[in-house]
């Protein structure tokens, strides 16, 4: 996939245009949510901050190596 694709896909935030017109939202994880939820429940709502940072290293792991595609996939999930 081109550079522009996947800068366009990370900007979108997941979301994409189907050929007939429709458009798909791809999952979305609100960081900031998930870390009021944390703070708010003393600590005891941290799945969301735990995904997070789940898919923050499933990122890192394919930044290094080189895989982009993946990257930009992980960091369109991260709102």
């Amino acid at each position: 996939m081109e550079m522009k694709e996947l800068i366009k896909r990370t900007t979108n935030w997941g979301v994409t245009e189907n050929p007939d017109g429709t458009k798909t939202m791809e999952m979305k994880l609100s960081v900031d949510g998930s870390l009021l939820n944390l703070m708010r429940s003393n600590g005891k709502d941290s799945s969301g901050m735990k995904e997070a940072v789940r898919f923050f290293y499933i990122a890192k792991e394919a930044w290094l190596r080189g895989d982009l595609e993946t990257v930009a996939d992980y960091f369109g999930i991260l709102v």
